[in-house]
């Protein structure tokens, strides 16, 4: 007789879901209301743990996953702000400006040049390179500052991302020992 492999059922262990045994989590400011919940969704379905540990270990994993991401973000965000104020000093240096006097016309440049919108922020960075100003310098510059937030993501990524591959792993082997569909052959 051949044995099916088949989701646990968590009515069995009195859970509406395997979620249940975990705690709920609430969105931490500066991450999109609800972002994380559609994140976990699509990968818990990637994932499709079968057991409630197998469902712990899953999302350890998107935990990781997310931590990782949310990294990358607050990183980049500290690049960016670096490199908004290498470009003041740069535009400073070239003006002549007096940052407390001058202040409103360099941010707006400052502005573009970091803004998201690539038509807006090409302008700026064109406009920024008509007058000298290397932005592949500033950026090396800003990343190696010795500004502490930066280089606490960058020391934290790696660290995570070794988690990652053991939890990783972890699952992998869980779902490797799962029983294999076998039929009982009898002579």
């Amino acid at each position: 007789m051949a044995q099916r492999n088949v989701p646990a059922d968590p009515l069995d262990f009195g859970l509406a879901s395997f979620a249940d045994v975990l705690p709920k989590r609430d969105t931490i400011p500066g991450e999109e209301a609800g972002s994380f919940a559609v994140f976990q969704a699509q990968l818990m379905r990637t994932l499709t743990p079968f057991t409630p540990y197998e469902f712990v270990v899953a999302e350890n994993l998107i935990s990781i996953e997310w931590e990782i991401l949310q990294h990358r973000k607050m990183r980049e965000r500290c690049l960016r702000n670096l490199l908004g104020k290498e470009i003041e000093k740069e535009l400073a240096k070239l003006r002549g400006y007096d940052r407390d006097r001058e202040g409103p016309e360099l941010t707006e440049l400052t502005k573009r040049a970091l803004e998201s919108d690539p038509d807006i922020a090409s302008m700026a960075h064109q406009e920024l390179e008509e007058m000298g100003i290397d932005l592949l310098d500033l950026m090396g510059k800003s990343v190696s500052s010795m500004n502490y937030d930066l280089h606490f993501h960058e020391i934290k990524l790696p660290q995570l991302e070794t988690r990652r591959r053991q939890v990783r792993s972890d699952f992998d082997a869980l779902q490797k020992a799962r029983p294999i569909p076998a039929e009982v052959v009898r002579e």
